[in-house]
């Protein structure tokens, strides 16, 4: 891919993204991937990925009724560290979003932005099944 349609699919990912606002601390810039990139294409995907948790609950017969809300959000969090294929579908349906910089920051930081994006993910659902 040459140079101008990589600047055109990375601005058009950016445009997609939802705004978020957030307080612009001098953080580090795994805090600010986290802020600038992670949230707002979690927030960007949020249907998406309550899609992809509830087809795995039903592939899995786990009846969320039948929980309370602390067995519900003990449940959410196991899925998600534990369930690789899972895992991997979560997200690689945020990577997808990425700018080319972005990927690039993420392989030189995969390990410590994976446990980020993998808290936002579990935070999220649990979030949407508070009663």
């Amino acid at each position: 891919m040459d140079k101008s349609t990589q600047t055109f699919k990375d601005q058009n990912l950016i445009n997609i993204r939802p705004q978020i606002e957030f307080k612009e601390i001098h953080s580090n810039p795994i805090q600010s991937f986290q802020d600038k990139t992670l949230r707002p294409i979690l927030k960007l995907q949020h249907d998406t990925i309550l899609l992809v948790y509830h087809e795995f609950l039903n592939n899995h017969k786990i009846d969320f009724k039948r929980l309370t809300p602390l067995q519900r959000n003990i449940k959410i969090e196991i899925s998600i560290k534990q369930n690789q294929p899972l895992q991997a579908m979560l997200k690689g349906m945020i990577i997808a979003y990425f700018t080319f910089d972005e990927i690039t920051f993420w392989q030189l930081n995969k390990i410590t932005i994976n446990k980020r994006m993998q808290q936002l993910l579990i935070k999220r659902i649990q979030s949407t099944f508070i009663e």
